[in-house]
């Protein structure tokens, strides 16, 4: 397994166009299965609360088959269709900065990580 399982946060300045929550949560979603329209199946997309915050949490998995394989694999690399990745994103906006939390891993071992990753959002602050 040469994959590491990772957690990231990343911040975007949206000041330049300032949306809601609910606008936020509609493009991104729209950005995630428009980029990987027939790559991905939506597992989970509800609204959570991160920070006291109204936010949302997107889980998804790369649904990589035979069929679709040498497509994917020119556009994005070599794919192991075995053990595929299954992806969370978790966003929360504050002050026209959207925050995204994303955790990554092969789906075999999503679930060993996954109360960490919970423990990690639950304890999400803004400084």
């Amino acid at each position: 397994d040469l994959f590491i399982e990772n957690v990231n946060v990343s911040i975007k300045d949206l000041s330049g166009t300032p949306m809601n929550p609910g606008e936020v949560t509609k493009e991104v979603i729209t950005q995630i299965t428009g980029t990987f329209s027939g790559y991905i199946s939506v597992l989970e997309s509800l609204p959570i609360t991160v920070a006291g915050r109204p936010g949302h949490r997107f889980v998804y998995i790369g649904d990589v088959t035979e069929a679709n394989r040498s497509a994917v694999e020119a556009e994005y690399g070599k794919i192991d269709t075995s053990n595929p990745m299954k992806y969370m994103f978790v966003w929360v906006l504050k002050d026209n900065k959207l925050y995204i939390i994303t955790y990554i891993a092969p789906k075999s071992e999503y679930d060993k990580y996954l109360k960490y990753v919970n423990e990690i959002v639950k304890s999400f602050q803004f400084i």
